[in-house]
């Protein structure tokens, strides 16, 4: 495994297993998803990648979502070098409220569970060192 790749399976793990544990820690306000949310201090999976300030400053100044250029550009070289598609698509994974379960021991619906494995497949990442994948539905 490259190591973009081995970083992209670290960061969808982290993503995953965050929000899997406590689906009310996704930085969002009803379908608007936060970077840094100064109430709750819940940070959404791409501002969970950068320093509390960072991501305040990207909340406060840049709040259009990574998919824009201008927001893009403002992120560390570390995380940019993911790639603007996979943020995207790891950003839309934390957003969707129908990802994520609040059964115990579930972490993903099956809606969250197709999300993460059009992620694999579109990355070709190996889907035996994605955390939860391997959930019997």
């Amino acid at each position: 495994m490259n190591r973009l790749t081995a970083r992209r399976v670290l960061a969808l793990n982290k993503v995953i297993e965050y929000y899997g544990k406590n689906p009310s820690k996704r930085g969002t306000d009803g379908s608007i998803c936060k970077y840094y949310d100064e109430v709750s201090g819940n940070r959404c999976a791409v501002g969970r990648m950068l320093t509390v300030k960072k991501a305040q400053d990207l909340q406060n100044y840049y709040p259009g979502g990574v998919a824009g250029s201008s927001t893009f550009s403002q992120l560390p070289s570390n995380v940019r070098s993911l790639g603007q598609d996979f943020l995207k698509d790891i950003q839309n994974l934390h957003d969707e409220e129908g990802n994520w379960s609040t059964k115990d021991n579930t972490w993903l619906t099956n809606e969250g569970l197709e999300t993460v494995a059009d992620i694999i497949s579109k990355y070709s990442l190996p889907n035996n060192k994605i955390k939860l994948f391997q959930i019997s539905l």
